[in-house]
C-alpha cells in the first residue's frame, strides 16, 4: 500500500502565448503549490484498474487522468490482465475549478504506482510521460514555486513561497478548460506585462511590491460572462487581501494574505458570497508520499 497526498496549484501569473501545431498553446506562468489536497492511496491487484471515490460527481473511467496514468504507465512494463491495481480517491480540490486537481490527482498516481510497482523511474522520466498526458502535470509532479513554461514541460524552480495565507473563492458554476481556451483564442489578448518584468516585481522582498503585478490573461475572457469575477476580487482586497486574481481556467479566485488573521478576515467577509471557500497556505511540494 502506498499513500500520496497531492497538492493543488494556483496561477500567479498567466500569459497565453502562440497556439501550437499539436493544438496545446505554449504559455508562460508561475505556479505555487498550495496544501489543499487529495488522498490517494494505491494497493495492487491481480488485474485492471479500478477507481473508487467519495465525490460521485466524478467520473471513474478512462475519461478520468488517474485513470488515464495509471493505465499508460502499468502497460509501460506489464499488461493489466497480469497486474492491476486498485486506486482509493479523498476528493478535497473542487473540480473544474482552476486548481489543477485533475492534474495534481494524474502526478499523484504517477509516483505512487511508480513506488508501488517499484518501477525506479526518475523524476525527469514521469515528467515526459505526464507531459503527454496533460499540460500541468509535470509541474503537480515537482511542485513548489516555479516557471512553467511550453505547453507546460519546461520548469523553473523559483525560491520557495513561503508562509503565504490564502482564501479560495469559488462561485456556483464550474467552468472547462477547453472552453476558455477557445473564447481566448477568438477574443483573448496577452497579458499587460511579460514574465520578466513579473518577475522583476515578484523578486522583491516587500509583500505588496512582490504581488504587485500577479495577471491572468484568462480573467478578462471570463469575467465577459462572469461578472462574479471582478466582484470577489474587490471585496477580497476591501477585506484586506494584498493581491487577488483568478487562478487558470477559473473561476475559483484566488486571495493572498499577509497571515492567518487577514486571511480569516477574508474568508469572514466572504463566505456568504460563494457556495465554496477554502483557506490554504503555499506548500514546497506537489506530492507527497506515506508508506
Amino acid at each position: 500500500m502506498i499513500k500520496v497526498k497531492a497538492n493543488a496549484k494556483i496561477n500567479l501569473y498567466l500569459n497565453i502565448l502562440e497556439k501550437r501545431k499539436d493544438n496545446y498553446h505554449n504559455i508562460s506562468s508561475v505556479m505555487q503549490s498550495i496544501d489543499l489536497s487529495d488522498d490517494l492511496i494505491f494497493f495492487k491487484k491481480s488485474s485492471g484498474i479500478k477507481i473508487v471515490c467519495n465525490d460521485l460527481n466524478l467520473p471513474i473511467d478512462e475519461r478520468n487522468l488517474i485513470y488515464k496514468s495509471a493505465e499508460l504507465l502499468i502497460t509501460k512494463f506489464f499488461k493489466l490482465d497480469s497486474l492491476g491495481v486498485l486506486i482509493i480517491l479523498k476528493k478535497r480540490i473542487p473540480i473544474a475549478s482552476g486548481l489543477g486537481g485533475g492534474s495534481a490527482d494524474a502526478a499523484a498516481t504517477l509516483i505512487g504506482i511508480n513506488k508501488l510497482l517499484n518501477l525506479d523511474l526518475s523524476d525527469s522520466e514521469l515528467i515526459k510521460i505526464g507531459s503527454s498526458i496533460g499540460s500541468d502535470i509535470p509541474f503537480c509532479l515537482i511542485g513548489g514555486t516555479a516557471i512553467v513554461e511550453g505547453k507546460g514541460e519546461k520548469i523553473s524552480l523559483l525560491e520557495p513561497l513561503k508562509d503565504i495565507w490564502i482564501v479560495l473563492m469559488k462561485p456556483s458554476y464550474n467552468l472547462l478548460t477547453k472552453d476558455i481556451y477557445k473564447k481566448y483564442d477568438k477574443i483573448g489578448s496577452s497579458c499587460l506585462n511579460d514574465i520578466d518584468k513579473f518577475m522583476k516585481s515578484f523578486s522583491e522582498k516587500e509583500l505588496l511590491k512582490k504581488f504587485s503585478m500577479i495577471e491572468n490573461c484568462l480573467e478578462k475572457v471570463v469575467e465577459k460572462d462572469h461578472e462574479t469575477i471582478s466582484i470577489l476580487k474587490k471585496k477580497a482586497m476591501e477585506s484586506g487581501a494584498l493581491a487577488a486574481l483568478m487562478t487558470g481556467s477559473g473561476p475559483i479566485v484566488v486571495a493572498l494574505c499577509e497571515d492567518s488573521d487577514s486571511a480569516l478576515k477574508v474568508y469572514s467577509k466572504l463566505s456568504k458570497e460563494v457556495d465554496e471557500i477554502y483557506v490554504s497556505k503555499t506548500c514546497s511540494k506537489g506530492v507527497e508520499t506515506f508508506s
